[in-house]
């Protein structure tokens, strides 16, 4: 599969994110054979913005202060996970996408998660998006380290 590149990054998915994905976008077409309000469905209004966001927002400017998790995952000195960016803005309230980038050739943005309907936003909660994501970090599930991170990708799926 070629990978996609957009501004000049190429766009690399965990499997995790692409299982997702492909979920919904399968879930999406479900809904646009059998509902006129395909356009208003929750489903149909993810997608539009994760497919935004992954194509638009985050190549064009994957340092954008507007990605910037401060201290979310990790609130000790160490402060772990700092590499990781999300997008917040453009998205369904409560809904997450998490992902890394590099800025050296090949420039590359790995787009690692985005929750779902049972870890929606929800501070103090043990299904908060950030304490599941930290967890998934710390856990090992997905790649803290850019080298672990970039060998686990895969070449992102075109959407259309």
């Amino acid at each position: 599969m070629d990978v996609q590149v957009v501004n000049g990054f190429e766009l690399h998915s965990l499997e995790i994110f692409q299982e997702y994905l492909d979920s919904l976008i399968s879930e999406v077409e479900a809904i646009s054979k059998t509902s006129e309000a395909l356009y208003e469905h929750p489903s149909y209004k993810l997608l539009d913005c994760v497919a935004s966001a992954i194509y638009e927002y985050v190549p064009k400017d994957p340092q954008s202060r507007d990605f910037n998790l401060g201290t979310t995952l990790d609130k000790s000195k160490s402060r772990k996970f700092t590499s990781w960016k999300r997008v917040k803005k453009h998205m369904p309230a409560r809904y997450r996408l998490f992902f890394r980038f590099n800025t050296q050739q090949p420039k590359t943005i790995v787009y690692a998660w985005l929750n779902n309907e049972q870890t929606l936003r929800k501070e103090g909660a043990k299904t908060d998006v950030y304490a599941v994501f930290t967890k998934m970090l710390k856990n090992g599930t997905i790649p803290d380290s850019w080298a672990e991170l970039i060998a686990e990708s895969k070449a992102l799926k075109d959407t259309a």
